[in-house]
């Protein structure tokens, strides 16, 4: 099977409210590494690149454009 990101835009957050959203995944050999290959997080927000977990406290409004990769080893 090839290796995907399996979920599409994620939920858009709040200023000042903490986020969590975890980009799943199907596919390839773990471990997997989750990375932003173009673009950026929203102010405040980061990515786990061992779980493609996005974490923090949004600090800005808007619309952010960015690409999620996932490889596998």
């Amino acid at each position: 099977m090839a290796l995907t990101i399996t979920c599409g835009n994620p939920p858009p957050g709040t200023v000042g409210t903490p986020y969590d959203h975890t980009f799943p995944s199907a596919g390839g050999t773990p471990p997997l590494s989750f990375a932003v290959t173009s673009g950026a997080l929203p102010d405040g927000l980061t990515l786990n690149p061992a779980t493609g977990e996005v974490t923090g406290t949004p600090t800005s409004v808007g619309t952010f454009a960015f690409t999620i990769t996932v490889t596998s080893s």
